[in-house]
């Protein structure tokens, strides 16, 4: 079992997937706002666009608590290969 500053590998990931997490929801964010402009009514254009803004802000604190947990993150080996198997070729 890695110890604490050993998991890099597994660090990394963590992190690389909550960033893309982040990404896929700013995309989404400028799509929301693409579709609000074709909506007539302003309460659902407003709701589509609160709705995107809080899956950023979800998706945001995601990514910051990756941050924090995962210099914590201790992982076995095999666990990691069971758990994500496309990783481990």
């Amino acid at each position: 079992m890695n110890t604490i500053g050993e998991g890099d590998e597994t660090q990394d990931v963590l992190l690389s997937l909550a960033k893309s997490v982040a990404n896929s929801s700013a995309a989404l964010v400028v799509q929301a706002r693409k579709c609000a402009g074709t909506v007539d009514d302003p309460h659902q254009k407003e709701e589509v666009i609160s709705s995107a803004a809080q899956t950023a802000l979800a998706a945001s604190e995601l990514v910051a608590c990756a941050k924090v947990v995962a210099p914590t993150v201790s992982t076995d080996e095999k666990v990691s290969q069971q758990a994500f198997p496309s990783m481990h070729g």
